[in-house]
């Protein structure tokens, strides 16, 4: 006998919310930085000149399975998101990744790439494509990516997803990767970095606390980081209505022939 399941419906309300960096476009004064935690002092959360790394904000919107984010951010490769020298260390942007905000650990689960290139990947992605983080897709932290142990950067943080095991495989293709000239990077930020994709269900269910935690490094150096959780997003869930099976609907049909009878024979004594 078969049991199957007649209803599974997520539906999600458009929604958008954003992370703002509360110290964008400050001057950052008495900077001291260290090649150990916590890598700088507080005064300097940019490790670095901020008209190239510094992160204003992370928007994200999220209606039915559609997700776009949208970074505002300063980058020393200019619009096209090229590499750049600093401190003759050459540097790209890092990757968008999202996790549970309920998780203590705050793993990342998905992460999208803005360029194609990383140097610590035998495989290349596709710039604006999401990809499921585990398996063959692990991530590659700051120190791993520069391989500069003179620089001064946070080498643990998390910046690129890196693949040694054949061409990776999106989780969900992506509309590229569009760059938009912003601001004067103090005031506003240079460019505005905008992905959009259907998510799998996996990226959705993130949202069913109604929030979701986003990482992202300004580049691969994690000179400039704006993590947290973007809330605000409501979802509802029916639960799923299992199929009766078939031997419980028959036995249900004659239970019901059964009471009627019975009533009918009642009435008939009645009258007479």
């Amino acid at each position: 006998m078969r049991s199957s399941l007649l209803l599974i419906l997520t539906c999600t309300l458009g929604v958008a919310s954003t992370i703002e960096n509360p110290t964008f476009g400050q001057p950052e004064t008495n900077c001291a930085y260290s090649q150990t935690a916590p890598y700088t002092t507080s005064t300097c959360p940019v490790i670095g000149n901020p008209l190239e790394f510094d992160i204003q904000s992370i928007s994200i919107s999220l209606a039915g399975d559609t997700v776009s984010a949208t970074i505002d951010f300063n980058y020393g490769g200019g619009q096209s998101l090229a590499p750049f020298m600093d401190g003759g260390v050459q540097l790209q942007p890092g990757d968008l990744f999202f996790y549970s905000s309920s998780d203590p650990t705050q793993q990342n689960q998905y992460g999208v790439a803005l360029t194609s290139s990383r140097p610590g990947s035998q495989n290349s992605f596709i710039a604006g494509d999401l990809y499921q983080i585990g398996g063959a897709i692990s991530l590659e932290t700051a120190a791993t990516a520069l391989g500069d142990p003179d620089a001064y950067y946070r080498v643990t943080q998390q910046v690129l997803m890196v693949d040694n095991a054949g061409t990776p495989n999106p989780a969900a293709t992506g509309n590229g990767v569009n760059v938009a000239a912003l601001g004067n990077g103090a005031s506003s930020a240079e460019y505005a970095v905008t992905v959009q994709f259907s998510a799998p269900t996996g990226l959705v269910n993130l949202f069913q606390s109604g929030s979701i935690g986003v990482d992202f490094a300004a580049a691969d150096c994690g000179n400039a980081v704006l993590d947290g959780s973007a809330g605000g997003f409501v979802t509802t869930n029916a639960s799923p209505a299992p199929e009766p099976e078939g031997a419980l609907l028959m036995g249900l049909g004659f239970g019901i022939i059964l009471v009627v009878r019975y009533l009918r024979k009642r009435m008939s004594r009645a009258v007479n």
